[in-house]
């Protein structure tokens, strides 16, 4: 009985195993993968509504000059997700959301296919974020860093409004690594710029992070962008999607054409092979 009990354990233990391997073949299909990881988390949001097992609201209420709200983010029933900033009598909407308590990772690989938001005035945004970032200072394994993949602040920018950056909490004040992307070289580099201008937010582009224990390379549509060895985070990072609009910005937010939107086709977490 013991046998027969044991080769049942084993037998839907394979039949697990190969369910996960199919989805992740199903799933894993950018062609920019480093080679030697695996797919372990991913969101491409099929169906209607937001998977909450998934992801949770991050800070909803005023946030500057604006109100993080939960009706900023919707799925549009073609497998993306929408952030959308938009004016509810005269106060501006906009959306958050995050992987926080649910899904954390140290080192991988990170990668989003995104369009961005075409307005100036808000800024979306694919990101890392460490829970106790700023807690302690000086020390990367205990707050971590954050970790800006990419950030666009709208189109019509004389310096293509694309940046990187990682921040991390030090004495006497916060440090950074920072990058102001060149647009019109990456898409010229990437064969991507085509006959539809060269804005980033013109089209879907994958942007992606490799993050190691070395460094932080990051990518757009598989070309290197940025690396750097500093701050480099040494703690498990959560998953951060947003449109938000700060004070330094909002008065370049031209509200006759809102709403206008953030548009997201997967996000997906890979872990290097052991």
């Amino acid at each position: 009985m013991k046998g027969e009990a044991l080769v049942r354990i084993l037998i839907v233990l394979l039949i697990a195993a190969t369910a996960i391997a199919a989805d992740n073949k199903t799933v894993a299909t950018s062609k920019y993968i480093p080679q030697g990881y695996n797919l372990v988390w991913n969101d491409e949001f099929d169906g209607s509504t937001l998977d909450r097992k998934k992801w949770d609201d991050r800070y909803p209420g005023r946030r500057g000059p604006s109100v993080v709200t939960k009706d900023a983010v919707r799925l549009d029933g073609k497998g993306n997700l929408l952030l959308t900033t938009f004016l509810q009598q005269d106060a501006i909407q906009v959306g958050m959301i995050g992987t926080q308590g649910k899904f954390e990772q140290r080192y991988g690989y990170f990668e989003a296919r995104i369009k961005f938001q075409k307005l100036q005035g808000h800024h979306g945004a694919f990101w890392l974020q460490s829970p106790t970032f700023g807690q302690v200072a000086d020390d990367l394994a205990q707050s971590g860093a954050e970790v800006d993949i990419v950030e666009f602040f709208g189109s019509g920018r004389s310096d293509g409004g694309l940046q990187s950056n990682v921040y991390w909490n030090s004495q006497p004040q916060m440090k950074s690594a920072k990058k102001i992307l060149d647009v019109a070289k990456i898409l010229r580099r990437t064969g991507s710029s085509g006959s539809r201008g060269k804005e980033i937010c013109n089209d879907f582009h994958v942007f992606a992070l490799e993050w190691s224990e070395k460094e932080y390379k990051f990518f757009i549509d598989g070309l290197e962008v940025f690396r750097t060895s500093e701050g480099i985070s040494q703690r498990s990072e959560y998953i951060v999607l947003s449109l938000l609009c700060s004070d330094w910005e909002v008065s370049r937010l031209d509200r006759r054409k809102l709403p206008d939107s953030m548009t997201v086709d997967y996000v997906r977490v890979y872990a290097k092979n052991p």
